[in-house]
């Protein structure tokens, strides 16, 4: 970016004792072929040497422009928050301290938006490691057919099908800034199911959802999703209430809610039944899991989803053998 010019994309990063990833990350964003973008990154107070490994960077990588902000912990949704509320650019992209980006994640996406004068472009992720890096491959940037607001959102909902993230899209900051769009940051699952699906009700232009993946999502076991088991899982249910209250608020479709519904249902008992069988119970006395089950027994975008859910009807103990054997493969994990 021309030293003094207003940047067109700003990534947002939160942080949090990302001292063995974050250089990783940022490189990904400095290989980036499209330059006209900043990126923010907000410390939410890391114990580690994230603070020293990110100012020796921008010391010594003066080409792009680094802004850096440090806050006493208070979550991941204040951290991102605070990120757009500090942003200059026309779009928005997200990426976390551990990821990567594609070379051509900001050149490819937006293109499409800016070509097709659409309101979100989203890809496809990747699985990768600690020590991986995406390759020189060169990606076409031919753009798919523009999609309706609705046809993205079912993108997103099957979401593990499709390998579609929040991460992997770029957003119109005046949407987010016209509909007061915000992380919610009274809960800490589901907040980015929060955020896209009620973005996704204001894309009166629609998108693009490229089968390219080009954005590198790692999973390891410090994540969020893995971390200490407890009810504040269920977090992620009060999300999709949330977004299914937004979406009748504003008139938006809502035919995609007794999936979410079911499917969120799902993962909180996937994870209660291996590692907290007194949480297991409860989730069944609060909320009606056979229905839940049904539901994805039916119309669960994954084979083993769909049998463990019919387990579940069969026989409790069998469904807890199944899932166990499922994540001991490495599958199900989210």
């Amino acid at each position: 970016m021309t030293k003094g010019a207003k940047p067109e994309i700003s990534i947002i990063i939160p942080c949090f004792d990302a001292e063995k990833t974050i250089i990783n990350t940022l490189d990904s964003i400095n290989a980036q072929t499209y330059r006209n973008f900043e990126v923010i990154i907000v410390n939410d107070g890391s114990k580690d040497e994230s603070e020293w490994k990110i100012k020796r960077y921008i010391c010594e990588n003066p080409s792009i422009k680094i802004d850096y902000f440090f806050q006493n912990n208070q979550g991941v949704s204040v951290a991102r928050n605070e990120g757009i509320k500090r942003a200059c650019g026309k779009y928005i992209a997200f990426i976390d301290a551990d990821d990567l980006y594609h070379p051509q994640f900001l050149e490819i996406l937006y293109s499409a938006l800016v070509r097709k004068n659409i309101d979100i472009a989203c890809c496809r992720y990747r699985i990768v490691g600690l020590d991986d890096c995406f390759g020189k491959e060169t990606q076409k940037t031919g753009v798919d057919a523009v999609k309706s607001k609705e046809d993205i959102l079912d993108k997103y909902i099957h979401k593990r099908k499709n390998r579609f993230s929040f991460f992997g899209a770029i957003y119109k900051k005046k949407i987010i800034e016209d509909n007061k769009l915000l992380f919610p940051t009274d809960i800490r699952f589901g907040e980015d199911t929060e955020f896209v699906c009620k973005y996704l009700v204001h894309c009166r232009n629609g998108g693009v959802f490229l089968e390219k993946e080009l954005y590198g999502y790692l999973r390891h076991g410090q994540s969020v999703m893995h971390g200490m088991c407890d009810w504040t899982r269920t977090d992620n249910l009060k999300a999709v209430k949330n977004v299914i209250d937004y979406w009748t608020k504003n008139s938006a479709c809502t035919d995609f809610a007794e999936y979410m519904f079911s499917r969120a249902l799902w993962a909180c008992a996937k994870d209660f039944s291996i590692e907290d069988r007194r949480l297991f119970r409860e989730l069944q006395n609060k909320y009606n899991l056979e229905h839940a089950m049904k539901v994805m027994a039916r119309c669960g975008d994954e084979v083993s989803i769909r049998v463990s859910a019919l387990a579940f009807l069969i026989d409790k103990r069998l469904f807890r053998i199944l899932i166990t054997g499922y994540v001991k493969k490495g599958g199900l994990i989210t």
